[in-house]
């Protein structure tokens, strides 16, 4: 490997680092996102969220879209810390791992709500 293609490849994986950070960057903006999308989605139905009445359906629905849209951006993060890690930059390793806590996180607490909305909620 030249010290030209070295610098190229650096330089490369240098952009990839760089939109990982943009993408945990974007992390609060969909989690706002997602928060008004499920507020939309219970109303549309004409439900509240705490009143906690709405039917297990209308929980899922509000559950999956809301976790596929924050998902967004962790997955952003991880997929370009990837890439950036592959080319041997190190410095993709910190937004992977923040990516990849956050989605985890997100995943879990999400998991628990509409279970436990839906073991509570009519049918």
């Amino acid at each position: 490997m030249t010290a030209t293609q070295q610098t190229t490849d650096r330089q490369l994986s240098g952009q990839w680092v760089f939109r990982s950070w943009i993408s945990i960057a974007f992390i609060p903006v969909f989690f706002v996102a997602a928060f008004i999308a499920g507020y939309l989605i219970y109303s549309a139905f004409g439900y509240l969220p705490e009143n906690m009445d709405a039917p297990a359906w209308v929980e899922l629905l509000v559950g999956v879209v809301a976790l596929s849209l924050f998902l967004v951006p962790c997955a952003g993060a991880v997929g370009y810390g990837w890439i950036a890690n592959k080319a041997h930059d190190r410095r993709g390793l910190v937004p992977l791992v923040i990516g990849a806590l956050l989605g985890t996180w997100m995943t879990v607490v999400s998991v628990i709500t509409v279970v436990s909305a839906i073991l509570d909620s009519p049918v």
